[in-house]
C-alpha cells in the first residue's frame, strides 16, 4: 500500500485539509465553512485511504450534525446524519466504520455508521453518561467504560455484556490491537486495580494497584505501559474514596509519569512535575508528553520526548483553544484515534502558539536536531497513520 505521510488539518474557520509534512501540497477536503456551517473533529482512518469529519449546519437556527468520510483527495464522499452533532469520531480497526459520540438529553449516545456499507443514517448503540469505549481488534465490538462504574462490551449490533466487576477512577479503556490484550480500572472492596485482560477473561492480570485517578496507555508493541496516578490521599478527584491495593499488586507511583514494563514489574520515573499528557510513538519506543512551566507569569508547555534512555526536552508552546479544550483533558481516549507522530516516529505535529507569537501547525523532529517547522494556519492536526 502506496505511503501517504500527510497531516489532516482543522482550520479556524472550520474547514478541513491535508497537507504535506514541509507545507507543500495543501489538499483542500471542505473550503466552505461560515459561522453557520463549520466542521469538527476530522480523524483518519487506520489504512489512511479515507477521512471523517463532522459536519455542523445551524443555518435553520438550530444545529444538526452529520458524519462524512471521503477518500484522501476527497473523492467517494459519504454522508450520514446523527441525531445530534458528534463531539468524537473514532475509526474501527477494520476502516469500516465510524464510532461517534453525541450528546442527547441527560446522556451521551454512541453510535456507528458502516461507511463499508454506503450507510446513510447512523446506528443509536449505547447510552450513557460519561461515555469512553476502545474498538476491538476485529472491529466487532467495543469495550465500554460508561458513568462511574459500568464496563462492559457493546457489539455493533447493540446487543451488550456487562461485567460483573465495578470500574475504578478512570477515563478510557485500551485494546492493544497488536497484542489483543485489554485494560482497564476495577474496584472491590479492598482495592483500585489496573487490570490486562484477554476478550475471554482467561488471561486476566492484576498489574497496579493505586489510590486515586489513573491515566495510563500501552505502547502499540503492548511492551511498555505509561502511567500517571493523580491524587492517592484516599480522596479522588471528584470527593469520592478509593482504597489501596493489597496483596502481591504491584503499588503504582503517585504523581508523576512512569514507564512500567509489565513482564518484570520494573518502574521508571521520568518526571517530577505533572505531566498534561503523553502519547506512544507508532513503533512503541519512544513517548511523547508535555510537561506545564511558567514564563513570564504564564503558563505554556513543553515537548519532552523519552527515547528509551533518556528524556529529550524540546520546544515551549501555548496550545490552541481548540487543541487545549477539546483534547488535551481527554487525551487517553484520543490518542486511541488518532496520532501527533509521523508514521516512521521520527516527527510529531502539533497546534499552538511559538515564543515569537506566531500561532498555526508545526512539526518536530523527535530528536531536537531542527527547530519546528510552520506547516499551515489551523488549530488541530494529526499525522496519517502511514
Amino acid at each position: 500500500m502506496q505511503a501517504v505521510d500527510r497531516i489532516l488539518v482543522l482550520s479556524e474557520p472550520g474547514d478541513v485539509f491535508t497537507v504535506r509534512p514541509d507545507g507543500e501540497g495543501r489538499l483542500d477536503l471542505t473550503s466552505d465553512a461560515t459561522a453557520a456551517r463549520w466542521r469538527r473533529q476530522p480523524v483518519w482512518s487506520p489504512t489512511a485511504e479515507r477521512v471523517a469529519w463532522v459536519e455542523i449546519d445551524g443555518r435553520s437556527g438550530i444545529a444538526t450534525g452529520a458524519l462524512v468520510t471521503a477518500r484522501v483527495d476527497g473523492s467517494e464522499p459519504t454522508f450520514a446524519s446523527t441525531d445530534a452533532p458528534a463531539f468524537f469520531t473514532y475509526w474501527s480497526p477494520t476502516s469500516s466504520m465510524v464510532a461517534y459520540l453525541a450528546p442527547e438529553a441527560a446522556a451521551i449516545q454512541l453510535g456507528v455508521i458502516d461507511v463499508a456499507a454506503g450507510a446513510d443514517v447512523a446506528t443509536p448503540l449505547a447510552h450513557g453518561q460519561p461515555f469512553y469505549f476502545s474498538w476491538a481488534p476485529d472491529g466487532s465490538r467495543v469495550f465500554s467504560h460508561i458513568g462511574r462504574e459500568l464496563l462492559g462490551y457493546v457489539s455493533v449490533d447493540g446487543s451488550q455484556s456487562p461485567l460483573a466487576e465495578s470500574g475504578g477512577v478512570f477515563l478510557a479503556p485500551q485494546w492493544n490491537l497488536e497484542r489483543d490484550r485489554l485494560l482497564y480500572v476495577v474496584r472491590t472492596p479492598t482495592a483500585q486495580s489496573l487490570v490486562v485482560d484477554d476478550q475471554d477473561g482467561s488471561g486476566r492480570r492484576e498489574l497496579l494497584s493505586f489510590e486515586g485517578r489513573m491515566l495510563f496507555s500501552l505502547s502499540s508493541n503492548g511492551r511498555l505501559l505509561a502511567y500517571r496516578v493523580i491524587g492517592g490521599s484516599g480522596e479522588d478527584d471528584d470527593g469520592s474514596s478509593s482504597v489501596a491495593g493489597a496483596g502481591d499488586v504491584v503499588q503504582a507511583i503517585t504523581g508523576v509519569l512512569v514507564i512500567h514494563d509489565p513482564i518484570d514489574d520494573r518502574p521508571q520515573p521520568l518526571t517530577t512535575e505533572p505531566v498534561i499528557s503523553f502519547f506512544w510513538s507508532p513503533d512503541g519506543n519512544s513517548l511523547l508528553y508535555m510537561v506545564p512551566e511558567q514564563i513570564g507569569g504564564q503558563l505554556w508547555l513543553r515537548w519532552y520526548v523519552w527515547d528509551g534512555d533518556r528524556s529529550l526536552p524540546l520546544e515551549s508552546f501555548l496550545p490552541t483553544l481548540v487543541y487545549w479544550r477539546d483534547y488535551l483533558p481527554f487525551f487517553e481516549q484520543y490518542a486511541q484515534a488518532l496520532s501527533p507522530w509521523s508514521p516512521d516516529s521520527s516527527r510529531f505535529v502539533y497546534a499552538g502558539t511559538d515564543r515569537r507569537g506566531k500561532s498555526g501547525i508545526w512539526v518536530q523532529a523527535a530528536d531536537g536536531a531542527v527547530p519546528p517547522i510552520f506547516v499551515a494556519e489551523g488549530v488541530f492536526a494529526s499525522w496519517s497513520p502511514r
